[in-house]
């Protein structure tokens, strides 16, 4: 597969043909939040050669305000990244009813703020509204859809609304295997039919588009916490017919007490023996490639830090985590079935417990900033 996704060629033909007028039009309109308006800024970005290598923000930028994106997405420019990785809440777009109007103005901004600075996005598409949740879910991120074909839809709507200004990339759910679809009778089969249907409905609205199994968190089954192994997951997904419906496969490879090249976590994507990758050669599908979503590692926690391989500690040093930047973008370019390359997050947050920013929840850049920032440099310069 090539190295640049299909729908780079046709940013490339975008961009050329606005060049050419010599300037980038924005279209003057206002974000009534109604449907009718649509994101400002037209683009003219020329992606890097090599994998997609973006920054991950989740749902950190949603409802943000325009201070806050403007400095997010600077970090992701300047430390090089082409892409951004950002969560679409449906809740936060329809969230009375069915019949609710669509709010599109929050993801109209970031759409805007992306485009303006040049950088590709993967949307997440997650949180689906109360009325819309399987019953008794009261925890958004945990909440099976309780109709695959309404989740669907929605992400239609917003594949329709957004190709026009680039956006492509459609990921389905996230971490379907820990927790969410995991409590379903059949977690497998309930996945497979959100993404068959979510695939097919989004490829309507966009024959560009990318559509992602949603980022598998590579852990092995655990029931006490409702985790199913991300190869136990895959392979009934495989199944159940699902790979025929996925672009790609996204992946969550964390794994702070070792580096990439001897972590199980890196391993499982497409290592000797059971891997993921052995599963898509078992059903006819080994030339769909693999995105590594998220990764990372926190810089905080309730016990040691470790500065070297340990199994003990919960979380590293500083010195650790620019260590664990660098190895992973050198050993995760190299790798023939990495198409894409996300790191989690840009700043920390202590409010959550997560501490795996770049930046200190005062903004203070941590040695990881520099070492990722030199690393994707390292790898343009060497295509």
């Amino acid at each position: 597969m090539s190295d640049r996704p299909r729908f780079f060629w046709i940013g490339i033909a975008l961009a050329l043909s606005i060049a050419a007028a010599c300037t980038v039009a924005a279209v003057s309109s206002s974000h009534s939040g109604t449907g009718s308006a649509q994101p400002d800024i037209v683009a003219a970005s020329t992606q890097p050669p090599g994998i997609p290598i973006g920054l991950d923000y989740g749902n950190t930028l949603f409802n943000a305000g325009s201070s806050k994106i403007a400095t997010g997405l600077e970090d992701a420019k300047k430390l090089g990244a082409s892409w951004v990785r950002l969560d679409l809440p449906w809740d936060g777009v329809q969230d009375t009813s069915s019949s609710s109007a669509y709010d599109w103005s929050h993801f109209d901004e970031l759409v805007d703020a992306a485009n303006s600075r040049g950088l590709e996005l993967l949307v997440t598409v997650v949180d689906p509204p109360t009325w819309a949740r399987t019953p008794g879910c009261n925890t958004q991120e945990s909440c099976e859809p309780l109709d695959p074909k309404a989740y669907a839809a929605f992400a239609a709507h917003a594949a329709a609304r957004y190709a026009p200004y680039g956006v492509h990339d459609w990921e389905i759910w996230n971490e379907e295997n820990l927790g969410s679809f995991a409590v379903s009778a059949h977690p497998a089969a309930a996945y497979e039919t959100l993404l068959s249907d979510s695939y097919t409905a989004i490829h309507q609205a966009d024959k560009h588009s990318l559509v992602m199994i949603g980022g598998l968190g590579m852990s092995e089954t655990d029931p006490s916490q409702n985790w199913i192994g991300a190869y136990s997951f895959l392979s009934e997904v495989a199944v159940a017919g699902g790979l025929d419906f996925a672009d790609a496969i996204g992946v969550h490879p964390y794994d702070w007490n070792h580096m990439p090249a001897d972590s199980a976590a890196f391993k499982l994507i497409d290592g000797t023996g059971e891997s993921l990758e052995s599963i898509l050669e078992t059903y006819g599908h080994s030339g769909t490639p693999f995105w590594i979503t998220e990764t990372g590692a926190p810089t905080s926690g309730s016990g040691s830090a470790a500065s070297t391989d340990s199994t003990g500690a919960s979380h590293v040093t500083y010195t650790r985590q620019a260590q664990l930047a660098t190895a992973t973008v050198v050993t995760e370019t190299a790798d023939p079935h990495i198409r894409g390359l996300f790191w989690y997050t840009d700043t920390d947050l202590p409010g959550s417990g997560l501490y795996y920013g770049l930046r200190t929840a005062h903004g203070a850049a941590k040695p990881a900033f520099s070492a990722l920032q030199e690393a994707i440099a390292a790898y343009r310069a060497s295509l």
